[in-house]
């Protein structure tokens, strides 16, 4: 090993430590429940990501998501019993975002337009109900990046 990489794997203890005695890391995801990440856009990153999060017996909701991916996210071992899908929410999808971050323990956000105000919002009402955010483009501020069983923060993001 290099140098680098073992200064860079010492760091990363040393930062899953202090994430560990904050609180910060639940069940090895590396997030407490409650947060906004960003996965990589596709099917496949979504649905790997909604698996790994989505507690067991948990409820999961894909809201703005056309295509799910239904045969996929049974393999990624999503429950489909448990699943909600509003495909296209309209004019109104921050108060649907706003109505299942209330009864899911995980929503997946497609291709909404919603301002940062919006999406500042949600992220509160998230944080206070413990509903974990997928989206696919950044919310500047709010979101971290999933970088496969563990997200990483997004560049620009303290």
């Amino acid at each position: 090993m290099t140098d680098a990489a073992e200064r860079l794997e010492a760091a990363r203890a040393v930062l899953a430590k202090v994430e560990d005695d904050l609180g910060l890391r639940v069940g090895g995801t590396g997030l407490r429940p409650g947060g906004v990440l960003e996965v990589p856009r596709g099917c496949g990153a979504r649905l790997r990501a909604a698996a790994a999060l989505t507690p067991e017996g948990g409820w999961a909701a894909f809201l703005g998501v056309r295509d799910v991916g239904w045969e996929a996210a049974g393999v990624f071992g999503l429950d489909l019993d448990r699943v909600l899908v509003v495909a296209d929410p309209g004019p109104l999808a921050p108060e649907a975002a706003a109505l299942l971050i209330e009864g899911v323990d995980l929503l997946c956000v497609g291709e909404l337009s919603l301002s940062r105000i919006q999406q500042r919002r949600l992220a509160a009402r998230a944080r206070s109900e413990g509903t974990t955010i997928l989206v696919e483009s950044p919310w500047v501020g709010l979101s971290r990046r999933w970088a496969g069983d563990a997200p990483v923060l997004a560049r620009g993001v303290s």
